[in-house]
C-alpha cells in the first residue's frame, strides 16, 4: 500500500488534500493507535471517534493508550507529567459529582469502542490502577475477554520514564485474569519492578503459543519453561539473585532461545548473567545489553562474551549523565571486535540520562 512508504505528516497531508484517498488514509492512520501518557486527555476524543466510526474501529490492529479516566485536581499543583488525580480525592463536592459522571461516560465509550475493535490483536494496558479505578478495570477485563489478542503489554511502553511508579499498580490476580482469557498470546510484556507472577496461579496450559516475553527474572523462570519462547527481555530483579537457576529454567523453552535483552543497572550484573547464559543457552545469536553506565570496567564482561560461541549480533546501550566518554568508542570499535572476532555485527547507542527524561544522542 502507498501509505507504507509515507511518513505520517505526508499521510495527513494526503488525507486533507485528496478526497479519493481520504478513506484509505483514515483506515491506515487508525491501524496502530498510540496515545502517550503526556497526551492522555486525547483518549476521550479517540474513543468517541472509534464509537462513531465502526469502520475505523474494525481497522485497528494495535492500541497503546492510557486506559484510565484522565482528570486533574485543580487544588493540586501538578507538574506537566504527573498522573491525573482520581476523582474520589477531589476536595470540592461539586467537582467530585461532575467527575463521577465523566467517569461513567468514559467507561461507556471505552466498552463500546473495544466492542467495535473486532480485529484488535495488540493491547497495552497502560495506566491501570486497581485501587483508583476498580470498576473501569473490571469492565475492561470483560471487554478484553471477547478479543483474540496475540500481544499484551501491561504498563510497559516507550514512555515509562514519564509515568510515576504509583501507576504500575495492576493487581497480580487481575493480571492473571487477562492472561487466562488469551490463549492465542504470542507476545507478553509484564511490568518492571517487583515480580508479578510469582506465587500466583499460573497454569501449565496458559499461553502455550508464547514466542516473546519481557519480564523480571522471577516471572520469566515461571513462564518460559514448556513454551516456545525464542526472544526474552529481562528487567533487573533483586529477588532473583541465583542467575544460574534462572537461565537453567529459561533454557527449558521448547524453542531455541536466540534473542536476549538484559536491562540491568550495573556491569557486574551483566558479567554474572553472561557466564550463566553461556552455560545454558547454546543457540543464542542476538544479545542486547541496555542501561550500561559509561565509565564501567568493560574488561569484566569481555571474557564472558567470548564464551558465547554462536553470538552473531551484539548491541550495547550506554547511559551518560554529562558528556560521552571517549573510552566507550575505543572499547566498542577496537577492544571488543578484537576480543570477540566471531561476532558479525556490533552496534551501540548513547542515551543521555536525567531524573526526568531520556534524550537519544545517536
Amino acid at each position: 500500500m502507498l501509505a507504507d512508504y509515507l511518513e505520517e505528516d505526508d499521510i495527513l497531508a494526503l488525507l486533507f488534500t485528496c478526497h479519493a484517498m481520504r478513506t484509505a488514509m483514515e483506515l491506515y492512520l487508525y491501524k496502530h493507535i498510540v496515545i502517550p501518557p503526556y497526551q492522555r486527555n486525547r483518549i476521550h476524543q479517540v474513543l468517541r471517534t472509534l464509537c462513531a466510526r465502526p469502520d475505523l474501529a474494525r481497522s485497528t490492529v494495535s492500541f497503546n493508550g492510557y486506559l484510565s479516566p484522565a482528570f486533574y485536581d485543580n487544588s493540586f499543583d501538578a507538574k506537566a507529567h504527573d498522573l491525573s488525580r482520581p476523582y474520589w480525592i477531589l476536595r470540592d463536592r461539586a467537582q467530585r459529582i461532575k467527575a463521577e459522571k465523566e467517569v461513567d461516560a468514559f467507561e461507556k465509550i471505552l466498552m463500546t469502542a473495544l466492542g467495535k475493535m473486532s480485529n484488535l490483536r495488540s493491547l497495552n494496558l497502560l495506566g491501570l490502577d486497581l485501587d483508583a479505578w476498580p470498576r473501569t478495570l473490571q469492565l475492561l477485563r470483560e471487554a478484553v475477554s471477547r478479543l483474540h489478542l496475540t500481544s499484551l503489554r501491561v504498563n510497559n511502553s516507550a514512555f515509562d520514564h514519564l509515568i510515576p511508579s504509583t501507576a504500575h499498580a495492576i493487581h497480580p490476580k487481575e493480571l492473571m485474569h487477562f492472561i487466562h482469557q488469551q490463549p492465542l498470546l504470542e507476545h507478553l510484556s509484564l511490568p518492571k519492578g517487583p515480580a508479578i507472577i510469582h506465587n500466583q496461579q499460573f497454569r501449565s496450559t496458559d499461553i502455550p503459543l508464547l514466542r516473546s516475553l519481557a519480564a523480571t527474572g522471577s516471572d520469566a523462570a515461571l513462564i518460559v519453561p514448556g513454551r516456545p519462547v525464542s526472544s526474552l527481555t529481562l528487567f533487573e530483579d533483586v529477588s532473583h539473585g541465583a542467575t544460574d537457576d534462572l537461565w537453567r529454567a529459561v533454557a527449558t523453552s521448547t524453542a531455541p532461545l536466540t534473542h536476549v535483552t538484559l536491562r540491568w543497572t550495573n556491569w557486574s550484573g551483566f558479567a554474572l548473567n553472561l557466564e550463566a547464559i553461556a552455560a545454558h543457552l547454546r543457540h543464542l545469536e542476538n544479545l542486547t545489553l541496555q542501561n550500561i553506565w559509561e565509565g564501567e570496567d568493560f574488561d569484566t564482561v569481555t571474557a564472558s562474551l567470548r564464551l558465547l560461541g554462536r553470538l552473531r549480533n551484539l548491541h550495547l546501550g550506554f547511559l551518560y549523565s554529562y558528556s560521552p566518554q571517549p573510552v566507550t568508542d575505543y572499547y566498542v570499535w577496537d577492544t571488543l571486535p578484537e576480543a570477540c572476532p566471531d561476532i558479525d555485527r556490533i552496534s551501540f547507542t548513547r542515551t543521555r540520562y536525567s531524573y526526568s527524561y531520556y534524550t537519544f544522542d545517536g
